[in-house]
């Protein structure tokens, strides 16, 4: 079972072992006690944190490759919508019966 710190940084693709990322554990915790009840309110928070970030970038062009600030950033406000869709403290996932059939059922976060 996951706890709820390694569950947001789990949510907004935060490695707790890249010393480039934004958020440590103390941070993570303070959206989770900004957002008790709700994980994804927090993640939410935090794509829209890394889109204010990332929009200050610049166009930059390396090996061959092209990363452009518009992609990174659409795609932190795409993270941003998914998570504010989210219902507070809901997974669904999918029950496999013998391998034949999926029921889905749903469940909280926490256990």
């Amino acid at each position: 079972m996951w706890d709820s710190v390694s569950l947001l940084r789990l949510y907004v693709d935060d490695s707790a072992t890249d010393p480039d990322k934004l958020f440590d554990d103390t941070a993570l915790e303070s959206f989770i006690e900004a957002h008790p009840d709700d994980l994804h309110a927090a993640a939410s928070e935090i794509w829209g944190i890394k889109a204010a970030t990332v929009s200050e970038w610049y166009l930059s062009q390396t090996d061959g490759s092209l990363l452009a600030r518009q992609q990174v950033f659409d795609h932190c406000l795409k993270m941003q919508d998914y998570h504010s869709k989210q219902g507070a403290n809901t997974l669904v996932s999918v029950l496999m019966d013998g391998g034949s059939r999926g029921a889905t059922s749903e469940e909280s976060e926490f256990g």
